[in-house]
């Protein structure tokens, strides 16, 4: 989702991050297979490109640029890395798109990828393709998800100032021109922060209410303070020590509590100079230390005419 990556990193940031994993999480996986298996000689890998949820809408010239500039990158430096591409859960239309990427691909490589609409077929091929124990749980197999595996490798990133390792997350993009919200369901015992990354300089008031349980104690930020210590973006977040990270700061924006006291209010707005899609990401930190069970109802109101993305990460820990 474009509307997504552009509030949470830059255009740079997301091509750093293919560089990244290429040059060094894929690269750590094969050396670790390696080490551990002396017949392992084939490095190469098998990807799945899932494409639930995709729209026309969506499939704009900023996210043709992506695609184009990382099949380049690709090419000229990963040109024989590529096993088997399958693309699953392709619309109908996609046939019109694939039609113009296909163009910016090595005959080679294009030969390697595989279009499914159909997901069970897709999984027929996968498990031809790839073992079990290699496979997530949602294509057929019995490895972890791909939600937990990112939770796994990226526990720090995601906006959050808490270094205690994130046992889910769930993230919601509001397209926010008058008002919108969600809600996210805590067992006993977990507890929860809600970042929100946004361009917006218009910005929107965030509420905060606590569902089922009147009686939990919500920590804020430190209303004293000017601002908030800086800390680093979801994809411009990547874990190799080598590769720059831009820090995002993150002006202090005042919560108060509603006359209810079930209610924490909270206002986001982007600065000027961060609202650019080539500016550092701004996110806010609107509430932490919510505490399960119980519900947690969160809601956006507009503050201008406009229509704006606001994409909120909830970071839940044991």
């Amino acid at each position: 989702n474009i509307h997504g990556l552009e509030v949470v990193s830059t255009p740079d940031g997301v091509n750093r991050y293919q560089w990244n994993v290429m040059a060094h999480t894929f690269a750590s996986v094969l050396r670790d297979t390696a080490a551990r298996d002396p017949s392992f000689v084939r490095y190469q890998s098998c990807v799945i490109m899932d494409l639930t949820g995709l729209s026309r809408a969506t499939c704009n010239s900023r996210v043709l640029a992506i695609v184009q500039h990382q099949s380049r990158v690709d090419a000229l430096c990963f040109p024989e890395i590529l096993g088997k591409c399958l693309i699953i859960n392709a619309p109908s239309f996609f046939s019109l798109i694939w039609s113009i990427i296909r163009r910016w691909l090595d005959p080679r490589t294009a030969s390697k990828i595989e279009i499914y609409s159909s997901k069970s077929k897709a999984e027929k091929r996968l498990s031809e393709l790839v073992a079990q124990e290699n496979l997530p749980k949602e294509y057929g197999g019995v490895a972890p998800t791909v939600e937990e595996m990112i939770v796994q490798q990226g526990s720090g990133d995601a906006g959050s100032n808490d270094t205690r390792s994130v046992k889910r997350r769930v993230t919601k993009l509001l397209h926010i021109r008058g008002h919108a919200n969600f809600s996210v369901d805590l067992a006993a015992g977990e507890e929860m922060e809600v970042v929100v990354f946004t361009r917006s300089v218009g910005g929107a008031k965030f509420d905060v209410e606590l569902e089922s349980l009147p009686s939990s104690k919500v920590h804020t930020e430190n209303d004293d303070a000017a601002f908030a210590e800086p800390h680093r973006g979801c994809l411009d977040s990547l874990p190799h020590p080598h590769v720059p990270h831009p820090h995002i700061s993150m002006p202090h924006l005042p919560h108060r509590r509603h006359h209810h006291d079930n209610i924490l209010e909270c206002t986001v707005q982007c600065p000027d100079n961060q609202s650019g899609v080539d500016s550092s990401p701004f996110s806010k930190t609107i509430a932490n230390g919510l505490q399960g069970p119980g519900s947690y109802h969160i809601s956006g109101q507009s503050m201008n005419k406009s229509t704006d993305y606001y994409l909120l990460i909830c970071n839940v820990f044991d």
